[in-house]
């Protein structure tokens, strides 16, 4: 059972769908609007889980590191940090993985339009700061995280990463 959800985001659009979402949930919820780091000096060993959506790309690799050691010392011992974002490919640079991504929304994406299809590039090549998977493990395990990719999609456009706390 949940014993508490928090969660942050800077729409408030989306926090109001969320609170929609987690009426039901029978536990405290609270729900922040504002940057993430709001939420980063809670209570050592507060937290159980801490789920990322689409978040991690936004940061660049010193902020992610900041990050993981913010939330290291909020998940007790076991917790995790659940991270589904777009991962690169061991293989490739930023333009590669641009342009495959690119493709395959050009191929796969039939109900955007071209704009769309465009304005998504846009945000992944004007503020993405997508890393590989063997970053993401390298930072984590900086930090006191096991790392390891528990999903990814076909195409290879997004991953799940769990960074498991150690300690």
């Amino acid at each position: 059972p949940v014993a508490a959800y928090a969660g942050v985001d800077t729409s408030a659009p989306a926090l109001a769908t969320a609170r929609e979402s987690l009426a039901g949930l029978g536990c405290p919820v609270r729900l922040v609007e504002g940057d993430y780091r709001q939420v980063l000096d809670g209570p050592e060993g507060s937290m159980d889980v801490i789920w990322m959506g689409l978040f991690l790309h936004h940061l660049p690799t010193p902020l992610k590191a900041e990050f993981l050691r913010a939330a290291h010392r909020l998940l007790a011992p076991g917790g995790m940090v659940l991270a589904h974002d777009p991962v690169m490919g061991e293989d490739e640079d930023k333009q590669a993985m641009l342009a495959r991504m690119a493709a395959l929304g050009r191929a796969r994406w039939h109900f955007l339009t071209d704009g769309e299809i465009a304005m998504v590039h846009r945000h992944w090549s004007g503020h993405g700061h997508q890393e590989r998977f063997s970053t993401l493990r390298a930072l984590g395990e900086a930090h006191g995280f096991e790392a390891d990719m528990v999903w990814s999609d076909p195409d290879r456009q997004y991953g799940l990463v769990r960074f498991a706390r150690r300690g």
